[in-house]
């Protein structure tokens, strides 16, 4: 920003076009990025735009359809924030196996007609998902293998480094690191040719 325009909240109207714009396309959440090398200007900046920002290091987590936590995992120099753009999203606190406590962005990924809106755990180890008319039972070696996906943990420059082969693919790098690894198999011998664009 130029130092003559400064003090106009010029930036904040430009992220608030922004969320408008992609609110309207159905995104229900933003997410950026700063170093700690900017962090004592930015922080109040970005918190007065409405964003949550994580401390150093931390790992934002978004709970998914299935009621799973996805983890976005930052390097110790990089703060993170979201900022919601639907009103059913929110946040839960859930304590890890370790006694950590982790909040959870809530609602971010359930996109209305898209995602089951009913999701059943039966003492089977199977699960329903249900939703927009449609049911879908997954059976328990199915849950169990997407259950041990989703607690896979990958570093920053694990997903980094598969993100170029996940877009060929059409899928979020995270969730192809997770598979990556969680399988053992190349993402190429798990999704075969990938689809062209």
């Amino acid at each position: 920003m130029a130092p003559s325009a400064r003090g106009e909240r010029l930036g904040h109207r430009l992220i608030d076009r922004a969320c408008d714009h992609y609110r309207g396309l159905g995104y229900r959440l933003v997410l950026g990025t700063f170093t700690t090398s900017t962090f004592e200007h930015l922080v109040p900046y970005y918190q007065q735009a409405g964003f949550t920002v994580r401390g150093p290091g931390e790992s934002i987590a978004v709970l998914d359809p299935m009621g799973m936590a996805l983890h976005r995992p930052a390097d110790a120099h990089v703060i993170q924030m979201w900022k919601p753009l639907h009103p059913d999203m929110g946040t839960i606190v859930t304590t890890m196996p370790d006694s950590s406590q982790v909040e959870i962005v809530t609602g971010a990924l359930d996109p209305p007609g898209r995602v089951a809106d009913k999701v059943v755990h039966h003492d089977d180890g199977s699960m329903t998902l249900s939703g927009g008319g449609h049911r879908l039972t997954l059976p328990a070696q199915h849950v169990e293998k997407l259950t041990q996906m989703y607690a896979t943990e990958v570093t920053v420059a694990e997903v980094t480094a598969i993100a170029a082969e996940a877009e060929r693919y059409g899928m979020e790098p995270m969730i192809a690191a997770k598979l990556t690894k969680a399988s053992g198999y190349s993402l190429a011998d798990l999704m075969g040719s990938p689809r062209r664009g």
